[in-house]
């Protein structure tokens, strides 16, 4: 487990990740408050999560509820986690794809080859 949390504690990594959450973020092209605000200090708040996992103090904050109506009557809720969480989990995707992706991919499984089919 050491060496995956030293892969998604790495700062390039984990700015690599924030790219795809601010990337990924504008609803209408316009980003959510939170983006905006993490954005302002981006660099510090990646150094610092990179400490927070490299020495165990890492902690999710708690997410944020949103109701939206559904077409069909009532409310659906959704758990929005904080941005800070978004980018370690990421960066956490990042690393752990990269182990998955040659074993669970239809491309990435050897299958045998019989004789005398192509």
């Amino acid at each position: 487990m050491g060496d995956l949390l030293r892969q998604v504690s790495d700062s390039e990594r984990l700015f690599s990740a924030w790219n795809e959450v601010r990337d990924n973020d504008p609803e209408d092209g316009v980003k959510s408050d939170q983006v905006r605000d993490f954005e302002r200090g981006a660099l510090r708040s990646l150094t610092e999560l990179s400490e927070q996992l490299l020495s165990g103090e890492y902690a999710p904050s708690p997410v944020t509820a949103i109701e939206f109506p559904k077409p069909s009557g009532g409310t659906r809720l959704l758990a929005v986690p904080a941005v800070r969480d978004r980018v370690v989990e990421r960066a956490v995707l990042e690393v752990v794809e990269t182990y998955l992706d040659p074993v669970l991919s239809p491309w990435g499984l050897r299958l045998p080859v019989r004789a005398g089919r192509q």
